[in-house]
């Protein structure tokens, strides 16, 4: 990323892309397909500001090297315009260069002239980057299918990043009929190179049955062979085996053992269930301080499940002080997630802690809590884990504001309203108004 989009707003001109074709011509001559490998984003950030740049290789050739560097001036306008970033390479394919793929000429862009001078002398990393260059759309429009052909062809030529890519490509069905035989073969040929990603891929198939036949013993040897390299879903993996008993002896010591080595090292689905094994005993006794604590971290990790969760602890004060406005909060926001995803992806836990959610909101309107009321009116209003129904989110909206607008008149609500809570408290309101407005609008429709 050039620095000038680093800036606040950020400021785009061709000449980032310049500097971007820069980083491209460094991968190729470096090898690499990451540049500044050990450091975190942040301090990528603070080098790219700063005007720190990777090392060109010493072998790479001069003319070629200079290029490089004039695309990484830290002014734009000191960089060259994209036609005049190469060195002139109008070399032609040799008449017997038939099986080579090309860029069809309308996706031909001149920052690619370098690479498929690469690709005509028949480098598998050439190959490599262009298939990376279509699959994330730099420079050319994104292609799936395009990027599949590459990696094809580089995977062919040795390339093990290419055809563990290619093993992706066939398993998501991304730019290639999904095929899970063709997905398990890619991976292997990945993994007989030493590539972690399909070694932990494979055990993943043999565990659920794609492409082969589902056998947990060999899934969990693969998943041990990665885990030496500490892989993060390695690591969950084998504790979801010892927690389920799939192919190892049930141990619920074992299981959290390795979910902690997976949950430390950031794992979102690891720190989920260790907040549920703390939470349900499971292997000990309950501990809820402990869950919640691993449920937040899930939660920061991007969890929905987590904010199911929690809403449930702080609705009935486990591990946390009881607050019922917390406990909303965390269920509208896991609400307001599920319900972008329409359902998709969405497993039983999942589902059962929708109907938990549901079930509290109509526990607690019945007490008088009027957030529930809110929420209520929107998911019969959505159609969100129940079935759309207008007169029930008309019920449930008119509640809300009835009462919204007896409590503001209380001594509690004035208090409220004086501490800050004005901006929440009006948003639901306004938004049962307008639950309120559609439905009246939907009911003229219909008649």
């Amino acid at each position: 990323m050039a620095p000038e989009l680093l800036q606040d707003p950020p400021q785009y001109t061709s000449k980032s892309d310049v500097y971007a074709l820069g980083m491209v011509m460094w991968e190729m001559a470096a090898g690499c397909t990451q540049p500044y490998q050990g450091h975190d984003p942040d301090s990528i950030t603070q080098c790219i500001r700063n005007g720190y740049t990777e090392d060109i290789p010493e072998d790479t050739p001069e003319e070629y090297a200079a290029c490089i560097h004039e695309c990484w001036k830290q002014e734009p306008e000191k960089r060259p315009a994209a036609e005049d970033a190469l060195p002139d390479m109008h070399d032609t394919p040799q008449d017997n260069d038939v099986d080579v793929i090309r860029i069809p000429e309308e996706d031909q862009h001149e920052s690619l002239r370098y690479l498929m001078k690469g690709v005509r002398e028949g480098s598998p990393n050439a190959y490599y980057q262009l298939g990376l260059i279509y699959l994330y759309g730099k420079i050319v429009s994104q292609d799936d299918t395009k990027a599949a052909k590459y990696f094809l062809t580089a995977g062919e030529l040795g390339n093990e990043k290419a055809q563990c890519d290619l093993g992706h490509m066939y398993n998501e069905g991304r730019g290639v009929k999904q095929d899970y035989a063709k997905a398990m073969e890619w991976y292997l040929k990945a993994s007989k190179a030493g590539v972690v990603g399909a070694k932990y891929k494979i055990g993943h198939m043999y565990q659920c049955g794609l492409g082969v036949d589902k056998d947990y013993t060999k899934a969990m040897e693969w998943y041990v062979k990665v885990s030496d390299a500490g892989d993060l879903d390695a690591n969950f993996s084998i504790g979801y085996m010892y927690h389920h008993g799939l192919g190892v002896k049930q141990d619920f010591c074992k299981a959290m053992d390795w979910y902690l080595k997976s949950g430390g090292g950031g794992s979102t689905d690891a720190k989920l269930n260790i907040g549920y094994m703390y939470y349900e005993g499971i292997g000990m006794e309950p501990d809820y301080p402990k869950s919640a604590e691993w449920f937040l971290k899930a939660k920061e990790s991007g969890s929905i499940q987590a904010l199911y969760c929690l809403g449930d602890m702080y609705a009935n004060g486990l591990g946390v002080e009881k607050d019922l406005l917390m406990a909303v909060e965390c269920y509208q926001k896991a609400c307001q997630e599920d319900e972008s995803t329409n359902d998709v992806g969405l497993d039983d836990d999942d589902k059962q802690a929708q109907l938990r959610a549901m079930e509290w909101f109509q526990k607690t309107s019945a007490d008088g809590f009027l957030p529930a009321y809110h929420l209520l009116a929107e998911a019969y209003f959505n159609g969100f884990v129940v079935s759309k129904d207008g007169s029930e989110a008309e019920k449930w909206a008119c509640k809300a504001v009835e009462e919204a607008e007896k409590w503001a008149k209380t001594k509690a609500g004035k208090e409220f309203r004086e501490t800050g809570g004005t901006n929440a408290f009006e948003s639901a309101v306004e938004c049962c108004k307008k639950i309120l407005r559609d439905v009246d609008r939907q009911k003229r429709i219909e008649e």
